[in-house]
């Protein structure tokens, strides 16, 4: 599984990596999902992520997948994504980083390694 750290180097404004990280970014969402159920015997919701517009309604999705995990997992909650403004380079790179780090924790609650 790819280090969720690699995420936050995703340029700004390059459309192919973005598309990239969403769909890296979604597969990181299907491997969580499968094992929360697989081990916590609970149905997690699953959004579809992969070809994100990085718009309101796409954050908002992101925000909601993230919480449903943590729920499941029984950990803190994320920071919403929908305050950011992905037009803005340093909001950019401040998702990123944030949405890095919010994967890296998930996936060690769920012991996916």
């Amino acid at each position: 599984m790819l280090a969720p750290s690699l995420i936050s180097a995703t340029p700004f404004r390059n459309r192919t990596a973005w598309r990239d990280m969403c769909g890296v970014v979604d597969m990181y969402h299907q491997v969580l999902t499968d094992t929360i159920s697989r081990t916590l015997r609970v149905a997690v919701l699953r959004l579809p992520l992969g070809d994100g517009d990085g718009g309101p309604a796409w954050l908002d999705a992101l925000t909601r997948q993230h919480v449903a995990e943590c729920q499941a997992l029984a950990i803190d909650l994320p920071t919403p994504f929908t305050e950011y403004n992905l037009a803005d380079a340093a909001e950019f790179a401040s998702f990123t980083f944030q949405l890095a780090n919010d994967l890296q924790r998930i996936r060690i609650a769920a012991g996916v390694v």
